[in-house]
């Protein structure tokens, strides 16, 4: 952890070259994925599903 220039309180996180390949092993597969399987929903069913997220997303920030 590094803190973010110009602040105090906010830090950001810099991987290792370790962590760096893991990321792009395996992280970056999971995402390339996810995005496979989202371009084979149709435009109206992506919006659907993220109009969903977004509200599922809402309702938690509200609970917490």
């Amino acid at each position: 952890l590094t803190f973010a220039e110009g602040s105090r309180k906010q830090k950001e996180i810099r991987l290792t070259v370790k962590g760096e390949k893991f990321c792009d092993i395996h992280i970056r597969a999971v995402l390339e994925a996810e995005c496979r399987s989202l371009m084979k929903l149709s435009e109206e069913e992506r919006a659907n599903f993220f109009d969903l997220i977004e509200r599922i997303l809402s309702d938690l920030e509200k609970a917490f």
